[in-house]
């Protein structure tokens, strides 16, 4: 396990060098501000070409890639994605927006990381935006010839939790592809989601645009497949797809003593499309067993009609 332990920076003495270097980088960044007041038209521009290369940049080192006329056009807002490399793009671009606009008032806790990390990604339609990786990975580099070597080793996913603890994360959200036993054996004591409807999939082309054309603005639609199964669909329409989400919602109700055995910190329930009589019912259900510990009716309005997802069997 990597130790991310910085706190003899606080007790130690700092190389003279390095105190040189920081006044510099102090002194220059007064410098700047004045100048940045006196110049702001300059300023301006020059951020804007600088917001554009970090995008860039950024995402090439992902392998992710388009012409510097598509890179400008998303940056600057003037274009809507047109493809995955272009959503993952603009999701860049958002983060980096709400990190430009609101700096000084974020902290570094876990909210704050997996916040960005949503939307970073959702646009580009990945499943798990917003939540802690479920799968170890690495970073591997290919070098011209085709030949391929580990260049960095990400911490695993069994211990995310931990590293996230020494920097700071207040709670983290055990993964749902992950089942009782699976969760057990990793450690995590977060936040468990045990309501909600689970995205199911993305679909890049908007069925609300291709069916009643587009109305500009977030809404939910049905899609009724040949079992008569209803899935909720709801339109992101500032990167014009669809989140398609499971026909049935994941309850957990009724297994409260198997929740409870694995020490979460924090349980939440998702809502989605729910109508607000629908959630509070659902509401009071969850609270009657897991806060009053007393046997809780099924809520009508799920009508037996919910999955346990993976908490009962596991990714398949």
């Amino acid at each position: 396990m990597h130790v991310f332990d910085y706190s003899f920076l606080d007790t130690g003495l700092l190389p003279a060098e390095m105190v040189t270097l920081t006044s510099t980088i102090a002194a220059f960044n007064a410098i700047s501000n004045e100048r940045k007041e006196q110049n702001k038209s300059v300023y301006t521009e020059l951020e804007k070409i600088a917001r554009i290369q970090s995008v860039k940049g950024s995402n090439a080192i992902e392998g992710i890639v388009t012409t510097d006329v598509r890179i400008k056009a998303i940056v600057n807002g003037n274009s809507a994605p047109l493809n995955h490399s272009e959503r993952e793009i603009a999701g860049y671009r958002d983060a980096l927006d709400e990190i430009h606009r609101g700096f000084e008032l974020m902290p570094i806790n876990e909210s704050t990381i997996l916040h960005l990390h949503q939307v970073m990604t959702s646009a580009a339609g990945y499943d798990q935006s917003g939540q802690y990786k479920a799968e170890d990975n690495l970073i591997m580099e290919v070098d011209m010839r085709g030949r391929r070597r580990v260049r960095f080793e990400p911490v695993s996913a069994a211990q995310t939790g931990e590293a996230m603890e020494q920097y700071g994360a207040d709670r983290l959200t055990v993964p749902v592809e992950l089942n009782e036993r699976e969760i057990r054996d990793s450690g995590i004591h977060g936040e468990m989601i045990v309501y909600g409807y689970l995205p199911m999939m993305i679909s890049a082309q908007c069925i609300r645009k291709t069916t009643l054309g587009c109305s500009g603005k977030q809404e939910i639609m049905w899609l009724k497949d040949r079992k008569e199964m209803r899935f909720p669909v709801v339109n992101q329409c500032r990167f014009c797809y669809n989140t398609i989400y499971n026909s049935a919602p994941l309850s957990l109700l009724g297994l409260s003593a198997s929740v409870e055995g694995l020490g979460p910190k924090a349980l939440r329930l998702n809502f989605t499309v729910e109508e607000p009589a629908a959630a509070g019912e659902i509401l009071d259900a969850f609270f009657e067993e897991y806060a009053l510990g007393e046997k809780a009716a099924e809520p009508s309005v799920l009508k037996n009609q919910f999955t346990r997802g993976h908490f009962k069997r596991g990714v398949e």
